[in-house]
């Protein structure tokens, strides 16, 4: 979901999968750079370090009624969020 302030925003992906989704699209709000600010698949919060992508910038690819979009790797039962620099 998106989480909308005054000035930014950020997209929280959730997955409640027990398998890691490897290159997942998603329709992303804008077409600027987002990096990562959490990762419940931490380590450090006892998860199992599945690889992200630390930043990004979405593509011009219409997705989900989006104009942009980004192709993730989602980790197992795991929240990310990103927020946009």
């Amino acid at each position: 979901y998106i989480r909308k302030g005054i000035v930014s925003h950020i997209v929280v992906v959730c997955y409640m999968t027990p398998v890691v989704r490897d290159n997942y699209r998603l329709g992303m709000p804008s077409g600027l750079e987002y990096k990562l600010l959490f990762n419940s698949d931490h380590s450090k919060y006892g998860g199992s370090s599945a690889s992200v992508k630390e930043s990004f910038v979405p593509e011009s690819k219409n997705w989900n009624s989006r104009d942009n979009s980004a192709v993730l790797n989602l980790p197992p039962l795991g929240v990310l969020v990103y927020g946009v620099i």
